[in-house]
């Protein structure tokens, strides 16, 4: 579950890439004034670390995940 009350702009953009830049997942969702909740499914990814990038066009967060 993916959640930030930074990031308040219409439209957020959630990638998710491997450490060799691939992108394996990516979905643009609308985002409310309180933040961004979301649920996103990642079981058919092989273990291994993970790049999330959240972005709203004026602001961007990253975070490193593991999947094992």
């Amino acid at each position: 579950t993916l959640s930030s009350s930074k990031l308040t702009g219409a439209e957020v953009s959630i990638r998710v890439t491997s450490l060799l830049g691939n992108v394996v997942y990516a979905e643009k969702i609308s985002c409310s004034n309180a933040g961004l909740l979301k649920t996103i499914d990642l079981s058919h990814l092989p273990s291994g670390i993970y790049l999330v990038s959240l972005s709203d066009g004026l602001q961007q967060q990253n975070q490193r995940i593991v999947i094992r």
